[in-house]
């Protein structure tokens, strides 16, 4: 399992400082490195709700600081999005 504070650490690495996520996310990392280790599940979800409130369903423009984020947050990004294009265009074409 992926350490949630490093996690935290690397993407705030890339959120400027004026942006309220950025603020967000040191107030979760204080909480994380507070915490009990039955509660970590319960601080990825916290961490999750945070970024889902800022990016929501928009997939951000490419090599910016949105993007890298949601890289260190999920490895898999440009695989999943990939993947999900490609249904996309596959339920298009068998619709037509």
């Amino acid at each position: 399992m992926r350490n949630l504070a490093k996690v935290i650490k690397e993407m705030l690495v890339h959120i400027p400082e004026d942006d309220y996520l950025h603020e967000e996310l040191k107030n979760h990392l204080t909480s994380v490195e507070f915490s009990s280790p039955e509660t970590m599940s319960f601080r990825w979800e916290l961490v999750l709700e945070s970024l889902y409130e800022r990016f929501g369903n928009n997939k951000p423009e490419s090599n910016t600081w949105m993007e890298k984020v949601l890289k260190i947050w999920n490895p898999r990004y440009e695989e999943d999005s990939t993947t999900s294009e490609s249904t996309d265009s596959q339920e298009e074409t068998s619709t037509t």
